[in-house]
């Protein structure tokens, strides 16, 4: 069975050189405005090109995200 032990606060990674960059868990609110935000741009791309392959727009719409 897959665990996932993530934190449920933010938190500081230490990274290569000297670099620290802070994690914060995405919100339920987070995710669905980013959802929202590549339909959108996938819609943009849509009217430009109605006959975009399924494959390409399915790649589109994940990349966005």
């Amino acid at each position: 069975m897959l665990t996932l032990d993530l934190p449920a606060e933010a938190y500081w990674p230490d990274l290569p050189c000297g670099v620290r960059i802070e994690i914060r868990p995405v919100t339920t609110a987070v995710m669905a405005a980013a959802q929202a935000a590549a339909a959108r741009r996938l819609a943009a791309i849509r009217i430009a090109d109605p006959d975009l392959a399924p494959d390409m727009s399915r790649g589109l719409s994940f990349a966005f995200l």
